[in-house]
C-alpha cells in the first residue's frame, strides 16, 4: 500500500474505531443498567409482597422505602388533596390524611383516589378510627410542579405535605383501609421507568451504522488516492 493510500485511511480508521468503541461502550453500559434496574424492581416487589409489619419507630427513606406496613389509629385532621388522574375515572384527587397512630405518632396516609365532585365529602370526622395496610413511600420530588394552593397539591411532596398536615414526613400509601370503598385505595407498585434495553439496542445499532459509514468513507478515500 502506497503512502498516499495509508494517509487516506488514517482519518476514517481513527474516527471509525473511536466512534464505534464509544457507541459499543454506551450499549454495554445500558445493559449493565438494565441488570441493576431489574434487580432494584425485584427488591421493591419483594418488599411490597412481604407480610406487613408495624411502622418503624424512625422510618428512613433509604432503608424503609416500599416497606410493607400496617397501622391503626385515628384520623387527625382535615386532609390535603393531590391533583391526579386515574383510569377509568378521569381527573380527581389523592386524599392525603393525617393519622395519629395508636402509639401517638402523627404520620400521613395516602388513602386513595376520589372523583373531583367527591372532594371534601368522603372522610369521617377527625377522631374516627382507621386501620390500614400499605407501604412506606418517598416519591421523587417533582421540582417543576407548581406550589400548593391551600389544601391542593400537585405532587406527593412529602416535606410540604407534612408541613401542611402538621405530621412527620412519613407517608403510608394504603392498599386497604377501614373507611369504606371511597377513597379508592390501590396497591403501590414499583413503577420505575425501565427503558435500558431499548437504549442498549439503539446504541448498538448506531455502532453498526457508524462502522459501516466509516468503512464506506475509507473505501471512497482509497478510490480517490489511486
Amino acid at each position: 500500500m502506497t503512502r498516499s493510500r495509508r494517509r487516506a485511511l488514517i482519518g476514517p480508521l481513527v474516527l471509525g474505531l473511536v466512534g464505534t468503541a464509544v457507541l459499543i461502550g454506551l450499549s454495554v453500559w445500558q445493559i449493565q443498567r438494565l441488570g441493576w434496574k431489574e434487580g432494584l424492581i425485584a427488591r421493591i416487589e419483594a418488599r411490597l409482597e412481604a407480610p406487613p409489619r408495624p411502622v418503624p419507630a424512625n422510618p428512613d427513606p433509604q432503608a424503609h422505602a416500599f416497606l410493607s406496613v400496617r397501622a391503626e389509629g385515628e384520623l387527625a385532621g382535615a386532609p390535603a388533596h393531590v391533583l391526579t388522574t386515574r383510569r377509568p375515572f378521569g381527573p380527581g384527587y389523592r386524599v392525603i390524611a393525617p393519622v395519629r397512630l395508636s402509639d401517638g405518632r402523627r404520620v400521613m396516609a395516602d388513602l386513595g383516589f376520589i372523583d373531583e365532585d367527591e372532594k371534601g365529602e368522603v372522610l369521617p370526622a377527625p377522631g374516627s378510627p382507621v386501620s390500614l395496610t400499605g407501604a412506606l413511600f418517598w416519591p421523587e420530588q417533582a421540582g417543576s410542579t407548581p406550589p400548593p394552593e391551600d389544601d391542593l397539591f400537585f405532587s406527593r411532596h412529602v416535606p410540604l405535605l407534612a408541613d401542611r398536615l402538621d405530621a412527620r414526613p412519613v407517608l403510608i400509601v394504603a392498599d386497604r383501609h377501614s373507611l369504606g370503598p371511597v377513597p379508592r385505595a390501590e396497591r403501590l407498585g414499583a413503577d420505575l421507568p425501565n427503558n435500558h434495553l431499548n437504549y442498549a439496542i439503539t446504541w448498538g445499532a448506531l455502532a453498526v451504522v457508524w462502522a459501516v459509514m466509516s468503512a464506506l468513507w475509507a473505501r471512497r478515500r482509497l478510490a480517490d488516492a489511486r
